[in-house]
Parts: structure tokens; C-alpha cells; sequence
């Protein structure tokens, strides 16, 4: 029977190298520098808006191409929405390049005990809990505020926000519940567990801080949990139940 890298303490799922998980560090974080940069449309040195590569973007180049069927075809979805640098540089790249040593368990539930499946209802009722008390948060009241649509572009709007959510989500919990996780241990630095939610809390510095607050103590717990259990799909859907209740929220079909 194979070992389990959770009971042996080892950090698997990524090369034995000291060299790949420097370099793992370094791409995480100019993934998350470069994305930061491009959505403040910030000019030094560069344009670095260029990394803006949304679903219209794709649109565009299908009619340049003239692909105009294809084109038209998505023009009429959501997809316009969906952030293509962020999925493919914090999931498609990070995941091919662990591929071949990949811990396919930490993508599962065989890790998980009966507690944990308590945890994640505990917490996915929490998350619509907090989403309710937006109206009552001086500040994040002003970044979040329901849009007044017709009854029927309701859905289309959850829709439109779930296909952008799903773009990037997976790709930060994978970025950093994962690679950048297992890359600290790799390289036996302490406190990993700290570091990782530091991370992303420098992430939302420019938001309001009540919001990078809340991503510091949900990043911390988040990786807490993943070091015991070995498997980042607790946070991804906790992460996720928390995206849907603000998708609801934001086109007025979850108020108070």
C-alpha cells in the first residue's frame, strides 16, 4: 500500500528539488504581482492592463480570425466574463507543471473524517451568514451593493458572475492551498501556515480592510486544515459557498 504523505509529514505532491519549490514561490508570486498590477491598469515600465485576458478578449480575436460562428456562439453566454490569465496561470500552468508528481488524494475526500463533512456545512451556512451582514458593514456596504435588475436578468446575472468566479477560484486555492503550500514545507520554512494567509491578505491590501481581514483569518484557518487533512477541497468550497451567497447578494436575489 502506498504511504500517505499526511501521516509521514512530507511535503509530496511536488519535486524532491529545493530548486522547484524556490521557483514555485517566486511564480506564485508573480502571478498574483502581474494579475494585481494589471487590474489597477498600473504603467510602470510597462502597460501591464496587456495581462488582461478576459473571455471578450477571445471573442474579439474568433471574429479577427474570422471564426464568426464560434464567436457569436459565445457572444451570447456569459463567457465574456471569464478571467483567462487568471485560470490559466494560477490553475492550467501550476497544475501541469506539478502533473507528474501531482497527490491526486489532496484533490478528493479520502482523507477527510465524518467531523469534517460537519465542518464544511458548519461552515458554508456561516459563509451566507456573513454575506447577510454586508449591509451592516461600514465600508465593504459601499464596494457591495445589490444591483436593481429586472426579474428576469436575475439569473443571468448569478450565472454571469458564477462563470467569472469559476475562472479564478480553483486557481487560488490551488496556487496557494497547494503549490505555494507545499513548496514552503518543501524548503523546510516555518510558520508556513502563517505565511500563506499573509500572502493572500497583501493580495487584498487595496480593498477595504474588513475584507482583507476576513481573507487573512479564512486563509489561515484554510490552511490550518489542509496541513491536517492533506486535501484543499474543504477551502475551495467553503470559498466558493461564500462566492455564490455574494453572487446572489449582488443582483438582489439574497437580501435582508
Amino acid at each position: 500500500m502506498p504511504s500517505d504523505p499526511v501521516a509521514e509529514g512530507r511535503p509530496r505532491g511536488i519535486p524532491e528539488s529545493p530548486v522547484f519549490a524556490l521557483c514555485a514561490i517566486l511564480y506564485v508570486a508573480a502571478a498574483l504581482g502581474v494579475d494585481t498590477l494589471a487590474f489597477y491598469e498600473v504603467e510602470f515600465i510597462i502597460d501591464w492592463s496587456i495581462f488582461k485576458w478576459l473571455g471578450k478578449d477571445l471573442i474579439n480575436l474568433l471574429h479577427d480570425a474570422g471564426l464568426t460562428t464560434i464567436a457569436n456562439g459565445l457572444t451570447r453566454t456569459p463567457f465574456h466574463n471569464f478571467d483567462i490569465f487568471k485560470f490559466l496561470v494560477w490553475l492550467v500552468l501550476p497544475v501541469l507543471a506539478c502533473a507528474p508528481w501531482m497527490d491526486w488524494r489532496a484533490w478528493g475526500f479520502s482523507r477527510w473524517k465524518r467531523v469534517d463533512w460537519y465542518l464544511l456545512g458548519g461552515l458554508c451556512i456561516g459563509s451566507i451568514g456573513l454575506v447577510m451582514l454586508i449591509p451592516w458593514l461600514p465600508g465593504v456596504s459601499d464596494m457591495y451593493r445589490p444591483a436593481d435588475l429586472p426579474a428576469r436578468d436575475k439569473v443571468l446575472g448569478v450565472t454571469a458572475y458564477l462563470i467569472w468566479t469559476l475562472s479564478w477560484l480553483p486557481g487560488w486555492e490551488f496556487l496557494h492551498r497547494y503549490l505555494l503550500l507545499r513548496s514552503l514545507q518543501r524548503l523546510e520554512i516555518r510558520f508556513e501556515w502563517l505565511i500563506v494567509p499573509v500572502v493572500e491578505a497583501l493580495y487584498h491590501l487595496p480593498k477595504h480592510f474588513l475584507e482583507m481581514a476576513g481573507m487573512f483569518l479564512f486563509g489561515l484557518l484554510a490552511t490550518r486544515w489542509v496541513n491536517l487533512r492533506g486535501s484543499w477541497m474543504l477551502p475551495l468550497l467553503v470559498h466558493l459557498a461564500i462566492e455564490v451567497a455574494l453572487a446572489m447578494f449582488m443582483v438582489g436575489l439574497f437580501t435582508v
